[in-house]
């Protein structure tokens, strides 16, 4: 009925369960089953209470007439019943319904049985994948209840093994006498051990090493900087057999020559390790041998890192013989070196061209020239899938610029990204060069940067090539210097632009152009090319060739030579105040030095004149006087001659 109370029914259905015990409906819940239970034990409800509520509500129902304070106290009356129901703790189907968890009286079972699902899931996920779960609410989220026993196994072998390892290290410290490093206890259990210019010695490095030979969690190990010398470097080879995790291992700066062909032994036979560091270890041409034979047994390597070294020529081509038969390698860092690139480093060209996975090489700063450009060229001609290629600061000149280019314009697709050749002998025109296959659509490659280094003074035929270049492929970047070309600079601002150019230049070499114009004052106010060049030397702008050309060629005077005033007068307009200028003399205290040190320079010639007439007076009165006595003898002496010559 629609005017009958719900908790009326559930009393019905209650009395009806009493009296036949058999006649259970199915569709009540057990949550109801608890309710019900309350119900009955807390209170004992008379039926004819409930039938004089069920008439009140009829009543209020069908009687539309009547009063308003009638209305009021039927309401007054409902509401009290429904607190008194409320206060019993007694909830409605509707309610039931509408409760998001129907299943569980109360709010902190809710919350439990929530956090048991959380700790469920999370264990399924945590067992079918390599990710790591880390949540600081939940701390053995990842195993469920009934699971606990092995969770607590699992977490006690977790902490027994660094706990372990941490009673190793200090007992191997304490054996060899110094102190734990406090940063290699608090990296194990990490993925990062960087103890690089830690100052540890050959023993410390030992200690350590042996510690990490059953490490599980260390990925990256960085040693750098520190004196491993024979021992570390044996107990850094023992490290690289025994441990299964570690992947980047540097070793730079770290002394490992005598030590050296145990390590890349050891590398070559494990298959963890995909990056390793030897530079600065002052490595020299008969020590890449064992490096040779390491890359061309390892077939996991992808990084060799052998910068700031010794190598030369001979060197990289006994490199090129491990590279030829290594699969594996992306990058190889060869910068700081003295390799030249001629004859003997053939066969390194020869593997890089030919490699199925190298990615990325840096030669800058070495001394490649013109011939060594060729291999280089050779390699992008060969392997379309370079990537990134460096060869700053070395000391290519006119003819690179051509070979380079003929290695890029090819006309296949290839993978090159970024050139960069900053810093070389050559002037625009061979640096444009480069830029001309770039121009070509027909060469595609998705390259991005192109670096000729800001000191590279371009004109008319670079900016050409550039733009052309530029429409071929409109994301890719190219950094040049000024596009004046100071070789060719003309106009009424040729002269600004050389001095610009050179402040530029001296900032960079941490050499102000002041102190340079300052003793450029000194000097005389004209000076001749090879004068002029010899000064420049003494500075850091004969570096820069173009630059020097600039000053030769714009600041030259009819006669072929250096006008030193006309390059001080231009900076000072550029640069007012910056120059410190000696204050002129007055004219009349001039002319009366100049007449003091004139009557000095006359008064010393005076003397020397009279002194210099006495000695002529003197010896003319000697000479004379010898000669007098010199003539007597020879008159006295030929008579008798004659006499004797008669007689």
């Amino acid at each position: 009925m629609p005017g009958t109370d719900p908790a009326v029914e559930r009393h019905q259905r209650n009395s009806i369960h009493e009296s036949d015990p058999t006649n259970v409906p199915t569709d009540v819940s057990p949550l109801e089953d608890e309710i019900t239970e309350e119900i009955t034990e807390s209170e004992e409800i008379d039926e004819e209470e409930l039938d004089n509520e069920a008439n009140e509500g009829d009543e209020v129902v069908e009687a539309d007439g009547q009063e308003e304070g009638d209305h009021d106290e039927e309401d007054e009356d409902g509401e009290d019943a429904d607190d008194d129901d409320e206060s019993d703790d007694v909830l409605s189907e509707e309610e039931l319904q509408e409760s998001p968890f129907a299943y569980h009286p109360s709010e902190e079972d809710f919350q439990e049985s929530d956090l048991q699902s959380r700790k469920d899931r999370r264990y399924l996920l945590g067992t079918h994948s390599f990710l790591e779960l880390n949540d600081p609410q939940l701390e053995d989220a990842l195993v469920p209840a009934h699971l606990d026993g092995e969770s607590s196994r699992r977490s006690g072998k977790h902490h027994k093994g660094l706990n372990a390892e941490r009673d190793k290290y200090k007992e191997l410290c304490k054996n060899a006498g110094f102190k734990p490093n406090p940063t290699f206890l608090q990296s194990l259990g990490t993925s990062i051990l960087d103890l690089t210019n830690h100052g540890l010695s050959d023993k410390e490095i030992e200690a350590i090493c042996m510690t990490l030979c059953n490490d599980k969690h260390i990925e990256i190990c960085r040693l750098s900087g520190n004196a491993c010398g024979k021992i570390g470097g044996l107990a850094i080879a023992e490290m690289i057999k025994d441990n299964y995790t570690i992947e980047e291992l540097s070793l730079a700066n770290t002394e490992i020559l005598e030590s050296l062909e145990e390590i890349c032994e050891a590398v070559s036979l494990t298959t963890s390790l995909i990056s390793i560091d030897l530079s600065k270890n002052e490595l020299i041409d008969q020590d890449m041998s064992p490096i040779s034979n390491m890359i061309a047994e390892n077939q996991s390597l992808k990084k060799l890192f052998l910068g700031s070294n010794e190598i030369r020529d001979a060197g990289l081509a006994e490199l090129g013989v491990g590279l030829s038969e290594n699969k594996s390698i992306l990058e190889i860092d060869l910068s700081r070196n003295k390799i030249r690139g001629e004859n003997r480093a053939a066969r390194f060209f020869t593997s890089c061209g030919t490699h199925p996975q190298l990615r990325v090489l840096n030669f800058s700063h070495n001394l490649i020239r013109n011939e060594g450009s060729n291999g280089f060229s050779r390699i992008l001609y060969k392997n379309d899938r370079i990537q990134n290629l460096d060869l700053s600061f070395n000391i290519m000149e006119e003819g690179a610029g051509p070979n380079l280019a003929r290695g890029l314009g090819t006309g296949a697709p290839r993978d090159l990204e970024t050139l960069h050749v900053e810093q070389q002998w050559w002037h625009q025109e061979s640096a444009g060069t480069i830029l001309r296959p770039l121009g070509n659509r027909k060469n595609m490659m998705p390259i991005e940067l192109v670096d000729f280094g800001w000191m590279l003074d371009v004109h008319k035929s670079f900016l050409n090539a550039r733009d052309r270049a530029l429409a071929a492929h409109p994301e890719m970047k190219i950094i040049h210097g000024e596009p004046y070309g100071l070789k060719k600079a003309k106009g009424p601002d040729e002269k600004p632009l050389v001095i610009r150019r050179a402040n530029i230049v001296c900032e960079n070499f941490v050499t102000p152009l002041v102190m340079l114009m300052e003793e450029l004052a000194k000097e005389p106010k004209k000076l001749s090319k090879t004068a002029f060049r010899k000064f420049i030397k003494q500075c850091n702008l004969y570096k820069d060739k173009s630059l020097t050309d600039a000053f030769e060629n714009v600041f030259a005077t009819p006669s072929g030579e250096v006008d030193g005033e006309a390059i001080l007068a231009a900076f000072d307009k550029e640069y007012p105040g910056k120059r410190v200028i000696p204050d002129p003399e007055p004219e009349g205290e001039v002319k009366e030095e100049v007449k003091k040190e004139k009557k000095k320079k006359g008064a010393k010639g005076g003397k020397a004149k009279g002194k210099g007439k006495g000695a002529a007076k003197s010896k003319s009165k000697t000479a004379a006087g010898g000669g007098g006595k010199g003539a007597k003898e020879k008159a006295s002496k030929k008579p008798k001659t004659k006499a004797k010559k008669g007689k």
